[in-house]
């Protein structure tokens, strides 16, 4: 059971953090334009 919980937890990290970046990248792209 513990296991699952820090894989699940390790997997939404991982989410997070590519979520992060895309929005960061679209930022920058925007910000480029202007």
């Amino acid at each position: 059971m513990l296991t699952q919980a820090c894989a699940f937890l390790k997997g939404s990290l991982k989410l997070i953090q590519a979520y992060i970046v895309h929005e960061a990248i679209i930022l920058a792209e925007q910000t480029m334009l202007d």
